[in-house]
C-alpha cells in the first residue's frame, strides 16, 4: 500500500511544475509583447514621418511653393485724340491687368477702360504716364510708361479745330468744280441761316483754278461752336445725307475792296454802317468776274467783311455790283483792281442787304482772324 501511497504522492509535485511552467511562460510572451510595442510603435512613427516628408533636391527653388509674380509689360503709345480729353495707349498684356493707374503731373488715378477720358488744365503743361496693374499674384504692376507731355489750348480752339476738320473732309468729298473735286484751303466761317441751313464761306483750288467758294447745306439747329463740336456726328450725317449748292468765285482784289468800302459811290446796308462809324475791313473778298457789253464794265463783288466800332465787332456777308463805262485794254482779271486808277466813276450797287453772320460763324472768324493775325 505504501508503495501505491508514495507513487501517488509523488505526482502532486509534477502537476505543481506543469503549472509553474505554463504561468512563466505566459508572462514571458507578454513581456515580449510589451517590448515589441515599445519598439516597434516609434519605428512605425518614424517611418511615416519619413514618407511624408519632402524630398529635399540640390535646387532651393523646388523646395519653395510661392512663386514671384511676374511683371506686366509697360504701356506704349499714349496718345490724346483732337479734343485732348480722351487718352488711349497699347499694352501688351492688357490681357492680364487688373486695371491701369494714370498720373497726370504725379497725381494718380486708377482705370478700369482704354481709352480713358481725362480733364486737363487749359494752358498748363501735362506730363502724363500710364502703367498697368496686376493682381500682386501672378503678375505685379508693370513699370511706367514713357512720359507724354502736352499743353492743352482751350476748349473752344479744340472745338474750332475739330469742326474744321469735320468740315474739309464733307467738302473735299461732296463738292465738284465741274465734274473734278476740289481741295479745300482755309476756311473763314459756317454761317447759321434760317430753315436748318448753312452757309460755309472757303478758299478752294481745283487744278489752276483759286478762289472763294460758298457752299450752302441742310444742317440741324446751329448755335455757337461748342453746341456744334457737341453734336458733330449728327450734324455730319445730316450734311452726307443731302445735297450741297456751291457758288465759286475767282481770285482775290482785296485791294479793290477796301476801296469799294470807302468809295462815296458806296450805297445800301454797308453805307449804312459806314454812316453809324465802323470801320470795314474786307476778310474774304471775291469777284465773280466782269462781263464788258455796251461800253459798260460789270462786276460782281461777294464776301465777308468786319464792321467795328469801338469794342463792338460784326461781321457781314455782302452781295454788291458795280457798273463803269469801259477802260480799252482792261480785261475781266484787272478790271476791279485798276477802276479806280482809271479814273472812271463806279457805283457800288447791293444786289441784296448785308447780312450779318451768326454767332457760330462770328466765333469760328474771331478764332480765324486771330491765328492769321489779320
Amino acid at each position: 500500500m505504501s508503495r501505491y501511497f508514495n507513487a501517488y504522492h509523488s505526482l502532486k509535485p509534477r502537476r505543481g511544475l506543469v503549472g509553474m511552467v505554463i504561468v512563466a511562460v505566459v508572462i514571458a510572451a507578454l513581456a515580449v509583447s510589451l517590448a515589441a510595442a515599445f519598439w516597434l510603435v516609434p519605428l512605425i512613427n518614424r517611418t511615416q514621418g519619413q514618407n511624408n516628408a519632402t524630398p529635399v533636391t540640390d535646387n532651393p527653388g523646388e523646395n519653395n511653393q510661392e512663386t514671384e509674380p511676374a511683371e506686366l509689360s509697360a504701356p506704349v503709345g499714349l496718345e490724346l485724340d483732337s479734343t485732348m480729353t480722351r487718352l488711349s495707349w497699347q499694352c501688351e498684356d492688357s490681357t492680364y491687368a487688373i486695371g491701369y493707374c494714370v498720373q497726370i503731373n504725379g497725381i494718380e488715378t486708377n482705370v478700369y477702360t482704354n481709352p480713358v477720358t481725362v480733364n486737363l488744365m487749359e494752358g498748363v503743361q501735362s506730363v502724363i504716364r500710364v502703367k498697368a496693374r496686376g493682381n500682386n499674384k501672378q503678375y505685379k504692376d508693370s513699370p511706367w510708361s514713357e512720359e507724354l507731355i502736352v499743353t492743352k489750348e482751350d476748349g473752344l480752339r479744340i472745338a474750332y479745330q475739330t469742326i474744321l476738320s469735320s468740315m474739309s473732309g464733307i467738302l473735299n468729298t461732296k463738292v465738284r468744280y465741274g465734274t473734278q473735286p476740289i481741295q479745300v484751303g482755309d476756311i473763314f466761317a459756317i454761317d447759321a441761316l434760317d430753315n436748318n441751313t448753312a452757309a460755309v464761306w472757303y478758299l478752294f483750288t481745283c487744278g489752276a483754278e483759286l478762289g472763294l467758294a460758298r457752299s450752302t447745306m441742310r444742317v440741324p439747329t446751329l448755335t455757337n461752336i461748342i453746341g456744334y463740336k457737341n453734336r458733330i456726328d449728327q450734324i455730319t450725317a445730316v450734311i452726307n445725307d443731302n445735297d450741297i449748292t456751291t457758288e465759286f468765285m475767282p481770285l482775290i482784289h482785296q485791294d479793290a475792296t477796301q476801296a469799294m468800302l470807302t468809295s462815296t459811290g458806296l450805297t445800301g446796308s454797308l453805307n449804312v454802317l459806314k454812316l453809324q462809324g465802323y470801320t470795314l475791313t474786307p476778310v474774304c473778298s471775291y469777284t465773280s468776274g466782269a462781263v464788258v457789253a455796251g461800253g459798260t464794265a460789270t462786276i460782281t463783288l461777294r464776301g465777308i467783311l468786319r464792321a467795328e466800332k469801338g469794342s463792338t465787332v460784326r461781321f457781314f456777308s455782302y452781295h454788291y455790283s458795280a457798273g463803269m463805262n469801259e477802260v480799252e485794254g482792261f480785261d475781266s482779271e484787272n478790271y476791279i483792281q485798276q477802276m479806280y486808277a482809271s479814273g472812271e466813276s463806279a457805283a457800288f450797287i447791293e444786289a441784296s442787304p448785308a447780312v450779318e453772320i451768326s454767332v457760330l460763324g462770328k466765333e469760328m472768324l474771331s478764332i480765324y482772324l486771330a491765328e492769321k493775325e489779320i
